[in-house]
């Protein structure tokens, strides 16, 4: 006499909702065999005799100019800021940072940069960072 086991022995959450069930059903002393069923997740998963609640959540990524600085030789610091939003409040938020040096084309940066760079960056500016770079270009 052969003894015949179904189990369950892999369980996948696909895309838009679905569960995929691998059922396998094993014939001791025999041949093994598989099979899929696949079942829609409408508003709550039943795996394993739990219950999961199925939620929608809103997430956003907004991008902001957080802080600009202006150092004594000219030179503007930008600080980016990537916030990632759910359902309205801040869940993670990382730093990118650059700097632009008198006389850097400003193109592509925003506009707030853009104002203050050129509010900052008079003639007598860009002539003092350019007399400082050539300097230390001749230091040994």
């Amino acid at each position: 006499m052969l003894e015949k086991i179904i189990v369950i022995d892999q369980i996948e959450v696909l895309e838009m909702g679905h569960i995929q069930v691998r059922q396998a059903t094993k014939i001791m002393g025999g041949i093994e065999m598989k099979k899929y069923l696949s079942v829609v997740l409408i508003a709550t998963l039943f795996v394993c005799g739990n219950t999961f609640a199925a939620e929608e959540k809103s997430l956003k990524k907004v991008v902001v100019i957080d802080q600009i600085e202006v150092t004594e030789f000219g030179h503007v610091q930008v600080r980016q800021a990537t916030k990632i939003m759910e359902d309205g409040k801040e869940i993670g938020k990382t730093y990118h940072r650059h700097a632009l040096s008198p006389g850097d084309s400003l193109e592509g940066q925003d506009e707030k940069v853009q104002a203050i760079a050129r509010a900052v960056w008079t003639p007598e500016v860009i002539e003092a960072y350019k007399a400082q770079v050539e300097t230390q270009r001749r230091i040994p």
